[in-house]
């Protein structure tokens, strides 16, 4: 099991911070975790920063296998506004492919 912990320092993450959700992450023990649309947004973000792959097949895992968990209209419009629809898109567009 991983967590990485941080001081909410730009407006994604104070964003985390204000949404976060509580999980149980082992029996009888819960915490706050990061909902995933702004997990996705920083993963896309350090992409962006670093290009590594890593993080792009992050969020096409997340999407593969939990989607039913994102809200990605909310995505959206979080990539619209950090201005990073064309990664989005390139995620996308993986995802799809992976389908056929």
């Amino acid at each position: 099991m991983k967590a990485d912990f941080f001081v909410a320092g730009d407006a994604i993450e104070r964003s985390q911070f204000e949404h976060r959700l509580r999980r149980p992450i082992l029996p009888g023990v819960e915490a706050w975790c990061s909902r995933p649309e702004e997990l996705i947004i920083k993963k896309l973000h350090f992409y962006d920063q670093g290009a590594s792959d890593k993080h792009l097949r992050d969020v096409a895992s997340m999407l593969r296998i939990s989607p039913e968990q994102i809200d990605l209209e909310r995505v959206r419009t979080m990539v619209i506004r950090e201005d990073l629809v064309g990664l989005w898109e390139r995620v996308l567009d993986g995802t799809r492919d992976d389908e056929t």
